[in-house]
């Protein structure tokens, strides 16, 4: 698999998470990524994307501190 950066290494945590995630991905659960600002969030996503062949697009999302865990849940 390619990098989803250039500069990205990937770390055997990296991939523990990215191996359950495809796994529940493929038992039809959902998958939401939550972290700190610079933790690899996109990186992980874009790699999921990219082991299961999505087509991906970046974007910049307005900022989201306002939700709460019940209003992401009821999404």
């Amino acid at each position: 698999m390619a990098p989803p950066f250039a500069s990205f290494v990937e770390t055997p945590t990296f991939a523990g998470v990215l191996a359950g995630m495809v796994h529940d991905h493929a038992a039809g659960r959902h998958v939401c990524v939550i972290g700190e600002r610079g933790s690899g969030k996109s990186a992980l996503a874009q790699a999921f994307a990219t082991r299961l062949g999505y087509r991906t697009e970046v974007f910049s999302p307005v900022s989201y501190t306002h939700l709460t865990l019940p209003t992401i849940y009821s999404v």
